[in-house]
């Protein structure tokens, strides 16, 4: 199994030189220890390609590691604070709605919380619509109506403490949570992110991990290859058989035929 997943590393390394090139990305990242140590696999991925990267860090070096400090395209991730340093991201609003839900289970009898997470999900619903227009001086006007929706909800009176703070996050968010109107083929959500890290989620509750960090890197290889052949309609069997047959030793491997890359 090892050897053959390093036969398969130039696949996965013309993927990672891929992801810096590609104008929209999903980013996310779950914990993977090595030997009981923490760290963390993150993850790179949109249509086209998938790309797993481990590190033992969670900071926002290592999103800059992967994309080069001088990113210019749109991240799709959460609320997490290591993608700030990127200069374009699109903040998951169903992670958003996922926060609101959760207070609202604790705040029943709070009107206003209830009527902030209607209001949030109708502004996701046009949203969406302004995302089609194609008239660019109408699709101007909508954008800077639902702006200026955006900036009344992020004044809204909330209960104290984390409600409150989901209104102060819109404050803070506001040009990163309305991306996805200006852009037809951006997506206002980050489930794309998860459903690739949702096989290493599921392996690293039956592994608890690596032993080594070799073998988190092998893992990070084979699964970066496997999604990517999926995403392309690839078999993966059959692509991994070819590039095991091909001579490890020269570049004729970039001859067998995924996403001409």
């Amino acid at each position: 199994m090892n050897r053959h997943t390093d036969q398969m590393k130039i696949i996965y390394d013309i993927i990672g030189h891929r992801i810096p090139r590609e104008s929209v990305l999903h980013g996310d990242e779950t914990g993977w220890k090595v030997r009981g140590k923490s760290g963390y696999i993150w993850i790179m991925c949109n249509k086209n390609v998938v790309y797993f990267h481990h590190n033992k860090s969670r900071a926002g070096s290592v999103v800059e590691d992967l994309l080069g400090s001088d990113y210019k395209g749109i991240v799709v991730c959460d609320f997490y604070g290591g993608y700030n340093v990127l200069e374009n991201t699109q903040r998951c609003l169903v992670h958003f709605l996922k926060d609101i839900k959760k207070q609202c289970e604790i705040y029943r009898g709070s009107k206003a919380l209830h009527q902030f997470k209607d209001d949030i999900k109708t502004f996701i619903k046009d949203g969406l619509k302004v995302q089609k227009i194609k008239e660019p001086e109408q699709k101007e006007v909508e954008i800077e109506k639902l702006e200026k929706r955006l900036g009344s909800l992020g004044r809204a009176k909330l209960p104290r403490g984390e409600p409150e703070n989901l209104a102060e996050r819109i404050r803070k968010f506001k040009n990163q949570m309305i991306l996805f109107i200006k852009h037809p083929d951006l997506e206002y959500h980050n489930n794309r992110a998860e459903r690739h890290l949702r096989p290493m989620v599921i392996a690293r509750k039956n592994s608890f991990g690596s032993d080594t960090s070799a073998g988190a890197e092998r893992i990070c290889i084979l699964q970066s290859v496997v999604e990517t052949c999926k995403v392309n309609n690839i078999r993966p069997y059959e692509f991994i058989r070819s590039v095991i047959k091909a001579n490890p030793k020269f570049h004729n491997v970039l001859t067998v035929p995924l996403l001409n890359l």
